[in-house]
């Protein structure tokens, strides 16, 4: 029987859902809908995929994730620390075996930076998207057998210029795509960092409107820009980004 082509819902296990949920609170809209969506799509499939650009709060969705049901996050370091168990030309064998570990051990898999799994000291060159889909095809399989969920997190576009759409449509992974942010994603970013009160009469429309696209990153930064008030207004922003970020 071709794994693949048998999506079988009734062998994963219920996930347990944590009754606190920390993370939650910080994720903006835009995100939380991606947050919400996967929740749903892992009630039908082993295998998802989360992508969106730099900043676009990937890794704060994967650890609320984590959080809520009790998962386990992959990340850079743990690549490089299993990429130095054995020689070079087993690296990627040493990753893949350290997955499988983890699926046997959680219900809920989150890999961050998916796209630098295979190359973590920057091995090679050339593009490989059949050795990536039948690594991401023999995970979904372990995952499926194990009745567990596989999360896999890159960018839109990888390092070869491959992008995650046509690979998870190969792999028939279920994929949630973050959107850029809107005035209301930028309100929330900006009261985590300068509280709800300080912000209330900021019209983060006009500053989405001034400068649309900000990542996450670029957000934190014009925060730690504006004047040091009581209160913000939408010029005291759009002011900062005239100064710091002509």
């Amino acid at each position: 029987m071709n794994s693949l082509q048998s999506i079988s819902p009734a062998t994963l296990q219920p996930l347990r859902s944590s009754v606190v949920e920390p993370a939650l609170a910080d994720l903006s809209p835009v995100q939380q809908r991606a947050f919400d969506r996967i929740v749903r799509y892992a009630s039908a499939t082993p295998l998802l995929a989360l992508t969106g650009g730099p900043g676009s709060g990937r890794s704060l969705i994967l650890r609320a994730l984590a959080e809520r049901f009790d998962g386990r996050v992959v990340r850079l370091e743990d690549i490089l620390s299993w990429s130095q168990l054995r020689d070079a030309e087993s690296t990627d064998e040493a990753i893949q075996r350290g997955i499988e570990f983890l699926l046997r051990e959680y219900d809920f898999v989150l890999i961050d930076n998916f796209q630098a799994v295979f190359h973590p000291h920057g091995r090679g060159t050339r593009p490989a998207p059949m050795f990536k889909d039948l690594v991401t095809k023999h995970l979904y399989t372990v995952a499926n057998r194990l009745g567990k969920r596989l999360l896999v997190c890159e960018r839109p576009v990888d390092q070869h210029g491959e992008t995650a759409e046509r690979l998870s449509n190969r792999a028939q992974i279920a994929t949630v795509k973050l959107e850029d942010f809107e005035p209301e994603d930028y309100a929330a970013i900006c009261a985590n960092i300068l509280g709800a009160e300080r912000l209330a009469k900021v019209d983060f429309k006009a500053v989405h409107r001034y400068v649309a696209g900000l990542t996450g990153h670029q957000l934190r930064m014009l925060c730690g820009m504006v004047p040091v008030e009581s209160e913000l207004s939408a010029d005291d922003f759009i002011e900062a980004m005239e100064t710091y970020m002509p």
